[in-house]
């Protein structure tokens, strides 16, 4: 995932949008302030519009995910100097993981966590397979979206297991049935969330 980041325009005294109170003067596609919030984003909540992604790419036919910048100051630097391409002494970016040296402390992002679920448990050699997300009444749900609202699952399957990816964008937990092999399992799917689900075949 290269070409797509959070993309700030601000005013000349904040061209970076790091500050709360110039943030309605910012701008990102699609021109809504509000999805362009300071960086570096360190609420697990910014993981949804992630998981979201890695979801619809592979389904579209991606057979890896690599994110950009792995690990980055608390700032969000060190910073690519170029200001040919507008790219000031401060081109904030978001990480994986932050640092911060002065504090002593590492900060995994809601990224960090929403990848660590697809790197850990799709290893390499899993294929995509079908999904089918019910309610609790057993009829599809209703309220499942696609994007970053209602819920998303993605299925693969290697030698031995079946996994899969359960998305629940919405900030109210929901009950999902998963099916196979004519066996059900209820589940409970926290608030802004992923949970890996896997068995063996």
């Amino acid at each position: 995932m290269t070409e797509i980041c959070y993309a700030y325009n601000g005013e000349d005294s904040d061209s970076n949008c790091s500050s709360e109170l110039t943030l309605p003067n910012c701008t990102e596609w699609p021109r809504d302030h509000t999805l362009a919030p300071p960086l570096p984003r360190l609420d697990f909540q910014d993981g949804a519009i992630w998981g979201s992604r890695l979801v619809s790419d592979i389904e579209a036919g991606a057979s890896g995910w690599i994110y950009w910048n792995l690990l980055l100051s608390k700032r969000g630097g060190p910073f690519l100097l170029s200001p040919t391409h507008n790219d000031g002494p401060e081109n904030l970016q978001q990480a994986v993981i932050h640092i911060s040296l002065d504090e002593g402390t590492i900060h995994t992002t809601g990224l960090f966590w929403y990848l660590s679920h697809f790197s850990r448990y799709v290893r390499p050699g899993s294929v995509r397979v079908g999904a089918h997300i019910v309610g609790s009444n057993g009829r599809p749900d209703p309220d499942r979206s696609e994007g970053t609202s209602g819920t998303e699952v993605i299925a693969f399957r290697n030698d031995s297991h079946v996994i899969l990816q359960l998305l629940n964008h919405d900030s109210r937990d929901r009950r999902v049935v998963i099916e196979y092999g004519g066996r059900q399992a209820p589940v409970e799917l926290t608030a802004i969330s992923i949970t890996t689900a896997f068995w063996v075949v």
